[in-house]
């Protein structure tokens, strides 16, 4: 399972109006639109005894998180560009503390229910592709450095299940499990145009 901020339909239409025409290329697996998200916390196993404490936990963390703006844009690659596994874009949040700090205390409503959240340190991303083995991906990377710049409210998070394999060419299957509203008092006001999220995508 996963804490995920997922784009709204108009970002994610944006977003894969770049990248339909490029998905034959590089010889990766694309991730579907469906599928864009921003992850805040994974854990690889969640015991079905752990699922009720956890979404309470993951309320409280939402109660106490006020919307906030989240941009995406600006690629890289996992673990570098020369040997690259995954292709992402940036997402950054103004200011970035906002998506830091909600990532960090998602990790720790996993922990408090006893749950093991994998993952090192947190960089805020959102995966494109992937690939099995290591490869050259500068060209890559360089094609996805100019995708539009994608900025909106983000005013819920998603729990997520994740089973593997259980779609075409094995890519995971994704089953939203709860929403929560980010229900937090502003500390600042919010400028500039934004698209807020659709809580139905």
């Amino acid at each position: 399972m996963f804490v995920a901020v997922r784009l709204c339909a108009d970002m994610s239409a944006e977003l894969e109006a770049f990248l339909e025409p490029r998905r034959g290329s590089g010889g990766v697996r694309w991730t579907p639109p469906d599928q864009f998200h921003v992850t805040l916390a994974f854990a690889a196993a969640v015991p079905a005894h752990r699922v009720d404490g956890l979404l309470e936990a993951l309320g409280e963390v939402a109660d106490r998180t006020a919307p906030f703006v989240l941009t995406v844009g600006g690629a890289g690659a996992f673990p570098t560009p020369y040997a690259a596994k995954v292709l992402w874009l940036r997402a950054d949040s103004d200011p970035l503390a906002d998506v830091a700090g909600l990532a960090r205390r998602s990790r720790m409503a996993f922990a408090r229910c006893g749950i093991a959240v994998q993952g090192g340190d947190f960089v805020p991303h959102l995966t494109v592709a992937r690939s099995r083995a290591p490869i050259e991906a500068t060209r890559l990377v360089r094609m996805l450095d100019a995708a539009p710049s994608l900025r909106w409210l983000v005013e819920d998070v998603v729990l997520v299940e994740s089973r593997l394999g259980e779609r075409p060419a094995g890519r995971a299957r994704h089953t939203d499990i709860a929403s929560f509203p980010l229900t937090g008092p502003l500390t600042s006001p919010l400028t500039g145009p934004l698209k807020q999220t659709d809580s139905n995508n």
